[in-house]
């Protein structure tokens, strides 16, 4: 029979370990996306796209829209972290922007192929001033997790995930500017250049590198605040030498 201490207990390891069971599906969907794009446009299009945004308007718009409204609702919902170190302000702001401009991605589609009005923004806004949203906010998204990893994912990390993190903050930096060289490029550049950039999908490829040097640092970070946190120790020593956790009964 557990005490009201083991229940209380009981209950926060429960709470944590869902919470970081969302967090994990998170960086899974950000790792998958791009995967699940590149597989879908191959059997349904015979193709890849030549960008990730480029898929809003094939037969993968609801994995698309789907997994950007996922991620980004998550990321606004997500607290923050209080304040540590030389910083002044929480994590809260940062996630939230991330989320919101998740969110901008996926409900302003990019450049549309078609003359006509698809989607309820472009109906709004025009068909041609929704790609300007879409645009902003895949910029503002790219800018902020970049800020994140600098920012926020180093907290309370040892050594070695600390330069690791700061290294992938670096990566996106490198590969944003990557983006927006081949993406302009792919829309105004030369015809030899423009035809190297549709051909070798390089917006689609650097924007998928970028999404998985975040998920990953995303995902490392979760795990290491899962073992700060304690609850895997506590479930351990509850359940005795030799005996099943909660978890696993």
């Amino acid at each position: 029979m557990q005490t009201p201490d083991s229940e209380a207990r009981t209950v926060r390891r429960e709470m944590v370990l869902s919470y970081y069971g969302v967090r994990t599906a998170l960086g899974v969907l950000a790792i998958g996306l791009p995967v699940v794009l590149i597989a879908g446009g191959l059997l349904s299009e015979g193709k890849m796209q030549a960008s990730i945004s480029d898929s809003f308007h094939t037969s993968m718009r609801d994995v698309f829209v789907g997994t950007l409204f996922t991620i980004g609702i998550f990321l606004i919902a997500l607290r923050g972290q209080s304040p540590a170190g030389s910083h002044w302000i929480t994590s809260d702001p940062i996630t939230k922007i991330m989320g919101v401009a998740a969110l901008g991605v996926a409900l302003f589609p990019n450049s549309n192929p078609f003359p006509e009005a698809t989607t309820l923004s472009q109906h709004i806004l025009g068909v041609n001033v929704s790609p300007s949203f879409h645009y902003i906010s895949a910029q503002v998204f790219f800018i902020f997790i970049t800020i994140y990893c600098y920012r926020t994912l180093p907290d309370g990390a040892g050594r070695f995930h600390r330069h690791f993190f700061l290294l992938c903050g670096h990566a996106i930096l490198i590969l944003l500017i990557g983006i927006n060289v081949t993406s302009y490029l792919k829309i105004a550049g030369a015809p030899d250049a423009r035809a190297f950039v549709l051909e070798n999908k390089l917006v689609f490829w650097l924007e998928a590198i970028g999404l998985w040097v975040f998920a990953f640092a995303w995902l490392v970070k979760g795990n290491d605040e899962l073992r700060q946190s304690g609850v895997e120790t506590e479930a351990v020593a509850e359940a005795g030498p030799g005996q099943p956790t909660p978890e696993a009964e």
